[in-house]
């Protein structure tokens, strides 16, 4: 990911069970992360996709480029 810019993605969940699952997605840095869905059912033996949004880092202020 360009240093500045945020970004879309989407990652394969596949449930290795042999029965339905509900995943609870999470982060520690919400300010740079969020989830399109924060839980998801997989049916057993499938895969879904989850929708991650990265945001762009806060600029710091006061920062010079030589």
């Amino acid at each position: 990911m360009p240093h500045g810019y945020g970004a879309n993605k989407k990652v394969s969940l596949a449930n290795p069970y042999t029965y339905d699952t509900h995943f609870a997605l999470s982060t520690d840095r919400p300010d740079l992360l969020t989830f399109k869905q924060p839980t998801v059912l997989v049916p057993a033996g499938e895969t879904r996709y989850i929708g991650l949004k990265f945001a762009p880092p806060p600029s710091v202020l006061g920062l010079v480029r030589c």
